[in-house]
């Protein structure tokens, strides 16, 4: 009986970088110790964007019984370009710095003596002269354009002893329509006299389920054995049944090799317009993965690490992640089999399309599809992300190319689905198998905007396809919404207890997303007046985060032509904190409640408004959506609302899979409230079955404000030049004077000169800017911005707009951050110029993006002369402060905020 015998070489080697890319190793003086696998980025401060020529040098023994037989030097990965050195002697080289690849290179040892490896790896940057062979603009290199470079070996190295004649990795086909399971064989060399090839199948407890052998004739290198599996365990995220298959290669009737892999019976198609897992729907509920690792970047800590991060995944309720641009560590795909997620798989990107690029697109899709194969957690393969690499919109011929990808890739692997471009406006699919497509908006900011697009995708809009008349679109191909999201900070205490991690250094060139410093940031712009401490504003971004995405999730849902999603992203990277984990894999805040929302199985509560008056009619659009696989049968949604007699049942039909239901709508009176106070009510929603079991559960969130909070303030008079606002104010008992007089209060939509004038002699102005043009006389250090086109739009990295919940804002509920009750408020115009001084004191409403960026006001207090502006950007148009429970709260406290009323 013979096995293999591995050495691994993981662990220490010495390392040398050398940045011009100049030194032969014999020129080298002095060497360090780096840690194998990881790159070079990861281990060494000086080296954190370090792009260049790194040199490896590792030293060993072999026994003197591998004399005679085949020694094999693998690589897992090492990015980008490497060359190996054997004593001195030259073994060869790989371009590419994700795939496997391997030496023999017994004829090169010294068996008894001391044996070096040498490597030279080049890791080319952006417009890097030096290496003109690997331009980093046609090579894949996927995500290191925006997070930083990966080089070096960052993948496992080891040695290995085998016959001379041995087995490649095997190619495990399942067929379950056929309960079979072909298994392709290789060997290294032609087979020899008396040489036989055996497989085993065995099954998820262990126990042998198929067996066959297959006698080789000579010179053959290559068979495939087909055994039957009758009875086989589907592979699915809620069973992950895996099989192990093992070949064996006899000699003379004795082992001499084996290997072996798991695999999974598992099918996957489009059709009808539904995704098809095991013959069945389902709906796709992913997040988008980076796959980067504190400490560590590109290499995964351990595989426990991969299965823990993969359970939480579960446990928000997530079956699928879609692995961005990157070919990730086998043991990634490997634990995904295990726990049991689903994974779309993507090539990483280059920027430059050129016959050259083109090549290695190829190669590395072929070397991807090779190496993970036999993964029953892979589902998909993307070509292309957003364009990226490509100009869809202007080149013909790049059209025509990603159509001949499109057809290679299906080709290669017809079990899964191939997905063309991943894209985003204004690029577009040309041949794929989903109808997929990005959009970014800042909830509640652009609410609505989400909402109509999502209509509009629901409907199948052309434009996710070609307009040039090259696209083939079957209009069957399932509707998947593959990367929206927001951004909840994550805790920078939390994450620099070791001391602050490198990347908070980086970002700096995208403006809005440096993380260094935030807290000092937290202070100097005086949030810690509104939110106390840096851990509640931590803690209130990951809550607006997640009602934002329940927002989102809620309205895909209740299309049921809309098949997927893809959350951006399961966990925090670097500066890009819009995950559902932080970095170092801390659930956030909401980690246990979203699987209510993102679930096979969910009731959805839909509403026009999210304030109301006391005894209000709320009226509550119901719907249900089922993927589940066990069937609830009839049943009812039970409701109450909270700290209210308001409560009752709506009858749920029996629901198919895959199917999406409107009910019978709720109404009910809003709750009454004590006081002048507003508060925040919720309604609570209970999918039952008919023994009582709970299918799915939710809530939403409305606010309740009394009509205390529009009245007119006690000993107050307003004057005003808008005839739409005049009158709102009297249908509300507003006292108006109709002149600017002492002690009235002015409310206007612009500053002229003549109003600038009676401020500067001590009157009072309540400025309600829609826009620059409400500064026509302008004031100094104020300009009013729009939003749209800048970083406070916030649709990417987010914007988290806030009110000081301290008097005369105390009537308003929630907060400090604004939610959905504002939403028919929130501006779109900010305040700039303002100074961290004004946001100590006289800024009572304001904004900041991403990391603490870019703080402007939304609310601010601006002394002229003797007299006083209250600048309000917020969306108080007149009948919104009539309608409007919000709105009306609002004005009123700015009218209070001028009486003199401290903030």
């Amino acid at each position: 009986m013979y096995s293999r015998i591995r050495i691994s070489f993981d662990g220490s080697w010495r390392f040398h970088f050398d940045p011009a890319g100049e030194l032969s190793v014999n020129q080298i003086k002095q060497w360090r110790t780096a840690y194998v696998p990881m790159p070079w980025q990861a281990q060494f401060p000086d080296l954190h964007e370090a792009t260049g020529v790194g040199w490896y040098r590792k030293s060993f023994h072999v026994p003197a019984d591998w004399l005679g037989h085949a020694v094999v030097l693998h690589f897992g990965a090492v990015d980008y370009y490497a060359q190996v050195w054997v004593n001195d002697e030259y073994i060869g080289d790989h371009e590419g710095g994700y795939l496997p690849f391997e030496f023999e290179i017994g004829d090169h040892l010294r068996v008894g003596q001391r044996n070096e490896i040498t490597i030279q790896v080049v890791d080319p940057g952006p417009d890097d002269e030096r290496y003109p062979d690997f331009p980093m603009a046609e090579i894949p290199h996927g995500k290191q354009s925006w997070y930083g470079p990966i080089g070096g070996i960052w993948q496992s190295v080891w040695l290995e002893k085998r016959y001379p004649i041995y087995l490649h990795p095997i190619r495990i086909t399942p067929d379950p329509g056929r309960a079979q399971v072909a298994v392709d064989v290789r060997l290294s060399t032609p087979a020899e006299p008396q040489m036989a090839v055996e497989v085993e199948i065995t099954g998820p407890t262990g126990e042998t389920v198929a067996r066959t052998e297959h006698k080789l004739a000579v010179g053959n290198a290559a068979v495939s054995l087909t055994l039957q599996v009758p009875g086989f365990a589907w592979w699915s995220p809620e069973s992950p049944a895996l099989y192990r298959a093992e070949a064996r290669l006899l000699h003379q009737g004795e082992v001499v090799d084996r290997t072996g892999d798991t695999f999974g019976f598992r099918t996957v198609e489009a059709r009808d317009g539904q995704i098809l897992l095991n013959g069945r729907p389902i709906y796709l509920r992913s997040a988008l993965d980076q796959d980067y690792y504190p400490g560590t970047i590109a290499t995964p800590p351990s595989e426990g690490f991969l299965e823990d991060q993969f359970r939480k995944a579960k446990e928000l309720g997530l079956n699928c992640l879609r692995i961005h641009i990157k070919a990730g560590d086998p043991r990634y795909y490997r634990a995904a089999d295990r726990v049991g997620l689903l994974i779309w798989s993507e090539i990483p990107n280059w920027d430059l399309l050129t016959e050259k690029a083109k090549a290695r697109a190829k190669a590395t899709l072929e070397g991807m599809i090779e190496r993970d194969w036999n993964r029953p957690s892979i589902i998909a393969w993307s070509i292309i992300n957003e364009g990226w690499g490509l100009d869809l919109p202007n080149d013909a011929t790049h059209r025509a190319w990603l159509k001949e990808m499109y057809a290679y890739a299906k080709q290669l692997d017809p079990h899964r689905l191939i997905v063309d471009n991943s894209p985003c406006s204004p690029n577009f699919h040309v041949k794929s198998d989903l109808d997929d497509y990005h959009v970014y908006r800042a909830i509640p900011d652009h609410y609505r905007e989400f909402d109509e697009w999502v209509e509009t995708f629901a409907a199948r809009p052309p434009s996710t396809y070609s307009p040039f008349g090259d696209a083939e679109r079957t209009g069957q191909e399932p509707l998947v919404v593959s990367e929206f999201g927001n951004w909840g900070l994550p805790d920078a205490d939390l994450l620099s207890q070791d001391g602050e991690p490198w990347w908070f250094e980086t970002g700096a060139e995208r403006d809005v997303v440096y993380p260094h410093g935030v807290q000092d940031r937290f202070q100097r712009w005086g949030l810690d007046r509104v939110f106390g401490d840096y851990g509640a504003l931590v803690e209130a971004t990951q809550w607006h985060q997640y009602r934002a995405l329940k927002f989102e999730i809620e309205a895909m849902r209740r299309r049921g032509s809309i098949q997927g999603y893809v959350i951006t992203e399961f966990t925090d990277v670097h500066w890009e904190c819009n995950g559902l984990l932080d970095m170092d894999r801390r659930p956030k805040a909401f980690h246990h409640v979203l699987r209510r929302i993102n679930a096979d199985d969910v009731v959805i509560p839909e509403v026009d408004r999210w304030t109301y008056r006391p005894g209000e009619q709320v009226t509550v659009r119901l719907w249900v959506s089922r993927y589940g696989v066990a069937s609830p049968g009839p049943g009812v949604v039970r409701w109450w609302v909270d700290q209210s007699m308001a409560k009752g049942e709506v009858p749920v039909p029996d629901v198919e899979r895959s199917q999406v239901v409107q009910l019978k709508s709720i109404t009910f009176p809003a709750p009454a409230v004590e006081g002048d106070v507003g508060r925040q009510a919720r309604l609570w929603l209970r999918w039952e079955d008919a023994a009582g079991r709970v299918v799915a559960e939710n809530d939403l969130t409305f606010s309740v404000l009394p009509e205390g909070t529009r009245a007119p303030v006690p000993g107050m008079t307003l004057w005003t030049p808008d005839d739409r606002l005049a009158k709102v104010f009297r249908d509300l008992g507003w006292p108006l004077s109709d002149r600017l007089a002492p002690g009235v209060i002015a409310v206007a939509r612009q500053l002229g000169e003549k109003l600038r004038g009676w401020v500067r002699d001590g009157g009072r102005l309540l400025l309600l800017a829609d826009g620059p043009e409400a500064l026509a006389a302008p004031l100094p250090r104020v300009r009013i911005t729009p939003r749209r086109g800048t970083a406070w739009q916030g649709d990417w990295a987010s914007s988290f707009a806030w009110l000081r919940r301290t008097e005369p804002y105390t009537a308003l509920p929630g907060g400090p951050l604004l939610d959905l009750s504002f939403s028919r408020v929130i501006p779109e115009h900010v305040i700039t110029g303002l100074s961290p001084w004004d946001f100590q004191g006289t800024v009572d409403a304001g904004l900041f993006v991403g990391w603490i960026h870019k703080p402007v006001g939304l609310i601010a207090r601006r002394r002229y002369g003797r007299g006083e502006v209250l600048i309000s950007t917020f969306h108080l148009e007149a009948e919104e402060i009539r309608e409007d429970p919000t709105a009306g709260a609002l004005f009123r406290a700015l009218v209070l905020r001028l009486k003199g009323v401290d903030a």
